[in-house]
């Protein structure tokens, strides 16, 4: 997920719509509250989704335009040398190249691991550095703004992890 959606208020009030709506039609007495929570992660994992497809296609058809006309305006200026078209075009360009530093940012942002070379030592440590990682990223609680806990599902209802080595 693309956590840089959470700063925009605009996915924030989706998201909080789209919770508000979840719960009106499948919070009843008769629903657990596990199976209410882990639906309710799947919900919001749509959403994001949903958003970020959106987003992806709005700036794969602007960057499409801005190529377009860039390409465009480049053939004009070759051909005719007008300084109108050399101001255009000096406009142009630089909204292409910023488009192109927002997917450079995001690939750079998804690439936030540790490469390791071959080795057993290496693979330890791989092993171990992915075991903090998914145990930092994992959602325990949702908190509503007053600070609440109201999708807190029950410890009893996830079963414990028990280590290879061990025997349950």
């Amino acid at each position: 997920m693309r956590t840089t959606l959470l700063v925009r208020p605009e996915v924030v009030a989706q998201i909080t719509k789209a919770i508000a709506t979840f719960l009106e039609f499948n919070d009843t007495a008769d629903t657990p509250i596990s199976l209410l929570w882990n639906t309710l992660k799947v919900v919001i994992g749509g959403e994001f989704i949903m958003i970020s497809a959106l987003d992806n296609k709005i700036r794969r058809e602007k960057r499409a335009q801005l190529h377009q006309q860039v390409t465009e305006l480049e053939r004009i200026h070759k051909w005719t040398g007008a300084p109108r078209v050399w101001r255009q075009l000096s406009a142009a360009r630089p909204q292409l190249v910023g488009l192109d530093m927002d997917r450079v940012e995001y690939a750079a942002l998804r690439l936030r691991h540790t490469y390791y070379v071959g080795g057993n030592k290496c693979g330890r440590l791989l092993a171990t550095r992915l075991r903090a990682q998914r145990q930092t990223k994992a959602v325990e609680v949702i908190r509503t703004p007053e600070g609440s806990e109201p999708f807190c599902p029950s410890p009893k209802s996830h079963k414990q992890m028990i280590p290879v080595n061990e025997k349950p």
